[in-house]
C-alpha cells in the first residue's frame, strides 16, 4: 500500500485527520505531498479546515499537535 496502511479521513469524533496522522511514513518534504494521494489530501484538508468554525479548529490542534517536523503547520493554516 502507498505508503501507509489505510487510515479513515476522519476520527472518532467527526475531526478530520491532519497529513501526519493520515500519511505517517510520508516525510513533510517528500514528494508525495506535491502529486498523487499526498497532494490531493492535503487540498482536501485545507478545504475541510476553512469550513470548520473556531471550536473545531481548536479541538482539531489539541487533539493532534504538530510533530517537530510538522512545526508552523497550524499557523500556516490560519494564517491563510
Amino acid at each position: 500500500m502507498w505508503p501507509d496502511p489505510p487510515i479513515p479521513d476522519l476520527d472518532g469524533a467527526g475531526l478530520m485527520r491532519p497529513p501526519w496522522q493520515k500519511y505517517p511514513n510520508l516525510l513533510r518534504q517528500s514528494m508525495g505531498w506535491r502529486m498523487g494521494q499526498g497532494e490531493v489530501y492535503l487540498d482536501q484538508f485545507k478545504v475541510w479546515w476553512s469550513r470548520q468554525a473556531r471550536d473545531i479548529r481548536l479541538a482539531t490542534k489539541a487533539k493532534y499537535p504538530e510533530p517537530a517536523e510538522w512545526s508552523g503547520y497550524w499557523a500556516s493554516l490560519s494564517a491563510a
